[in-house]
């Protein structure tokens, strides 16, 4: 069960279960937040696999620099809107971790407010 998720602000999440141990299912790039919001907004995720579901979850933004990381609780709601937008990248299109250039973006930001 997961019981951490961190996202760092590379691109990458990392999310842990109870012992601490990475769960790879639910760690990646930033376009697995797509399946972590799939699996929170399952009406019976107790069906789901022990590895999607989710144990006194906390989560965290966490920024690196040199030789430190500084974390940041983050509310679940936000995860999942996280979730929520590289999902509408995706069916734009694009790859999740393309969205850090700013013309792709741009793009983005201008399709979203057409619709």
């Amino acid at each position: 069960m997961i019981s951490e998720i961190n996202v760092y602000s590379d691109g990458t999440v990392i999310s842990l279960n109870n012992s601490r141990c990475l769960v790879p299912i639910a760690s990646g790039t930033w376009a697995v937040l797509i399946d972590i919001y799939n699996w929170y907004m399952q009406p019976d995720r107790w069906k789901l696999p022990d590895e999607c579901q989710f144990c006194e979850l906390k989560t965290y933004f966490v920024i690196r620099s040199t030789g430190k990381e500084t974390r940041y609780e983050l509310p679940i709601s936000h995860v999942l809107n996280m979730g929520k937008t590289m999902m509408h990248i995706a069916e734009l299109g694009y790859k999740p971790t393309e969205v850090i250039a700013k013309e792709i973006t741009e793009k983005i930001i201008q399709e979203h407010e057409r619709e």
